[in-house]
């Protein structure tokens, strides 16, 4: 082979390589921004409802409320599950979160009222986010107290994030549109984020998913 005809296929496989990596480069470049999206992604907030006479019990550290710790008794009401997730405001899971909440029982009794509460029903719970920023807890149906709609108090907190609080709701309840907290809130689209999500289980329990969005960012914001 001549050295003009080496030349040629010199610069051909040149080419040919030069073609290649500016491909991959773009693959790259795409993969990369879809990346980058994925976690710039802003979540809408969720809206904090704050009690004007904060709870004093002890929130006891178990995510089972149905019966408490160490009794083979359950609590009487209907048996739930509530999962859902911590996210901070770009979408991305809050690990080890502390998640609280406190509710009345099936009655409608609440942890601080008369001596008409359920014995065997824990009225708080906690639980605390895994790497994901899941959570969940084992619970009943809350009853109506003072004609507000059922509903189960949110606290969250994280050492990152200043503390959180609020209200999950359940979908379809006729006393939703009379409840004084959410009627507070005048967008729509606000208020449907604090009102939980029905599940689809063939099991039981009945499970309703409630992900929190809290303002700020992870310190480490991609995994």
């Amino acid at each position: 082979m001549s050295k003009k005809g080496g030349g040629n296929m010199l610069k051909v496989n040149y080419c040919i390589f030069a073609a290649a990596f500016l491909i991959q480069l773009n693959i790259a470049k795409e993969a990369y921004s879809n990346f980058d999206a994925q976690f710039n992604t802003q979540c809408p907030l969720t809206p904090s409802i704050w009690d004007d006479t904060p709870f004093e019990g002890k929130i006891i550290k178990n995510n089972n409320l149905r019966k408490k710790v160490g009794s083979p008794d359950f609590a009487e009401g209907e048996f739930i599950n509530i999962t859902g997730k911590i996210l901070d405001s770009n979408c991305v899971p809050v690990a080890e979160a502390v998640v609280e909440i406190w509710q009345a029982d099936a009655s409608g009794n609440i942890v601080l009222a008369s001596n008409k509460i359920d014995k065997n029903f824990a009225y708080t719970g906690t639980a605390i986010t895994n790497n994901l920023g899941q959570y969940n807890f084992f619970t009943i149906f809350p009853g109506v107290v003072d004609k507000q709609a059922p509903r189960i108090h949110f606290k969250v907190k994280h050492p990152d994030f200043l503390p959180f609080e609020s209200y999950m709701y359940f979908p379809n309840n006729n006393l939703n549109e009379f409840d004084s907290s959410l009627r507070n809130i005048l967008d729509k689209k606000e208020k449907n984020l604090l009102i939980s999500a029905y599940t689809e289980t063939i099991n039981v329990p009945v499970t309703y998913n409630f992900n929190l969005t809290l303002e700020g960012v992870n310190k480490y914001k991609r995994y």
